[in-house]
């Protein structure tokens, strides 16, 4: 499933590359005729920061070409969900030209999107004014100026080239989709309507580290990810810093809490190499292994402990299976790892809390299957 949301991603963001081109192309053809028609370049008859209005005055064609990809990803979200979305989500590129009401999150979306799209305009204008300022600092003439803007303004120039292009392609069209998403997980309806977020990578080598240490991560809907120093809603959160959106390739999935516990499982950064032996831990084959867990309050053992399972006070929250023989273990190595161990967690200060984000039914196929929580910080 995975898979299939990267190649939805990867088509929406070719889409947005296309709007993109065009418009940088005509950009580019249009300073390139005002440049040839101009006498002079540092008089009031021609101003490079025209470059800029250029811009932003075909800025919605890329708004409405990025509520396109908004709507599909809405679409998508509330039918892996078999859920039901408010009437605002429907023909959001149409209700943007006519300024019918858009739903809150995709409302929020245009305006900071248009703000990122004048920001673009603004940073065209600002090196159009460098560039000119540079060659008139070197006494070239008009002819010379002429040529240094047009090479820096091509279609294929540093400002308006292929770089250009992809930056705001994967950019943009990442934060559509996963802005739209998450804003119809909240808005959704019906029994199986999303409950819980999960962000996800391409799990390569381009992968960002902060990102590489957050992906599958499981937050409620209404929680923040820790991604390194920043806390973001989803991938391409517009208030995380430049460093953890600009080219992010991440994706948010969504899911019904039951279903969350068996996607985690599978789409881990670091797989179980031995899912049933590592399960075993939940039917009580562990207490002849070695593991890292949390034990509960007594009151919260007493909460959760369902009758006919486990009794309260044999409840515990397995972080690590390390083996299923203990017996190996010398004492030196206990000790040794037991005080890494605590060393390592010296700093937590006090219980930690977590939610249970749904229930697993393990070893099903065995003579001792068993039901455990999924747990998520």
């Amino acid at each position: 499933m995975a898979d299939d949301l990267f190649q939805l991603l990867e088509d929406a963001e070719q889409q947005v590359a296309d709007e993109v081109s065009a418009v940088l192309r005509e950009v580019a053809d249009e300073f390139a005729r005002d440049l040839a028609d101009a006498t002079e370049l540092v008089a009031a008859r021609f101003s490079v920061s025209r470059i800029a209005r250029m811009f932003t005055d075909r800025m919605p064609r890329l708004v409405r070409r990025l509520l396109r990809v908004s709507e599909q990803a809405a679409d998508h979200t509330a039918e892996a969900t078999d859920s039901e979305l408010p009437e605002e989500w429907h023909d959001l590129e149409g209700r943007y030209d006519d300024g019918r009401d858009l739903p809150p999150a995709m409302s929020e979306y245009v305006t900071v999107t248009e703000h990122l799209l004048r920001a673009v305009g603004d940073r065209l204008a600002e090196a159009a004014r460098e560039e000119l300022a540079a060659g008139v600092d070197a006494g070239e003439s008009i002819d010379q100026l002429r040529a240094r803007l047009r090479e820096r303004f091509a279609r294929e120039g540093s400002q308006l080239g292929p770089d250009r292009e992809e930056g705001i392609a994967r950019t943009e069209a990442g934060r559509a989709w996963n802005t739209a998403t998450l804003g119809a997980a909240r808005d959704a309806t019906g029994q199986d309507r999303p409950l819980v977020k999960q962000w996800v990578t391409r799990g390569d080598t381009r992968v960002r580290h902060d990102h590489r240490e957050v992906n599958g991560t499981i937050r409620l809907l209404d929680e923040q990810f820790t991604v390194g120093s920043s806390e973001m809603d989803a991938p391409h959160d517009p208030s995380a810093p430049a460093s953890q959106v600009v080219n992010c390739r991440c994706v948010l999935r969504v899911h019904p809490e039951v279903r969350a516990s068996f996607d985690s499982q599978v789409l881990s950064p670091e797989p179980l190499e031995n899912a049933r032996e590592t399960a075993a831990a939940a039917d009580g084959d562990h207490l002849s292994g070695a593991m890292v867990a949390l034990m509960p309050r007594q009151e919260d053992a007493e909460r959760l402990a369902l009758e006919g399972g486990e009794a309260a006070d044999e409840l515990h929250c397995t972080m690590f299976f390390l083996g299923d023989d203990a017996s190996k273990w010398t004492e030196e190595q206990r000790a040794d790892f037991i005080q890494a161990l605590t060393t390592a967690a010296g700093d937590l200060g006090g219980p930690l809390q977590g939610h249970a984000t749904g229930a697993a039914h393990w070893n099903t196929d065995t003579d001792k299957p068993s039901w455990v929580w999924t747990v998520s910080d």
